[in-house]
This record gives structure tokens, C-alpha cells and sequence, in this order.
């Protein structure tokens, strides 16, 4: 999880940043769960249909996913998006 660490190492650089980095974790885990739906229901299928293992790769195939967009888009995003203004 390469993308995962370069948000943490940001993270580590700002005051408070341990209590950010929990709320970026649940953040990427409820959109991670949120796409992963999206694209069971977009293959025709419904998330019912898959075991809880099974699910929890799709789960995790979607965070990687998040963790990516995060990386490409800068870290400034993330940090915008919970109202850290390092300037």
C-alpha cells in the first residue's frame, strides 16, 4: 500500500495529524465500501450474493483504488477535504 504511506507520512508532519489519519481511513474504507457495491450491482449482481470474505476483496480492491485517486490528486485534497489548512 504505497499510497497509504505517503498519505501517512504527511500526516505524521502535521500537529494533530494521528487524529486526521483515522478519519482518512474511515473515509476511504466508506467510499471503498460504496464503489465496491457500485460495481457488484454494475455486473449485474447484488452484494447478497457474495460471501463476506469474497465481498471484503472487493472491499479492498476499492480502497487500493481510493488510496490511488488520493495519491494522484495530492494529498492537498485530503487534507482540504477535512479542513487543514497548512499555509
Amino acid at each position: 500500500m504505497a499510497q497509504e504511506s505517503i498519505v501517512q507520512e504527511v500526516l505524521a508532519k502535521i500537529p494533530g495529524g494521528a487524529a486526521v489519519e483515522v478519519k482518512a481511513r474511515q473515509w476511504v474504507r466508506e467510499r471503498a465500501v460504496k464503489e465496491a457495491e457500485k460495481n457488484i450491482r454494475a455486473n449485474g449482481k447484488l452484494p447478497r450474493d457474495f460471501s463476506e470474505e469474497e465481498f471484503e476483496v472487493c472491499v479492498a480492491d476499492a480502497e487500493d483504488d481510493v488510496w490511488g485517486d488520493l495519491q494522484r490528486k495530492g494529498v492537498g485534497g485530503l487534507l482540504l477535504l477535512f479542513g487543514i489548512n497548512t499555509f
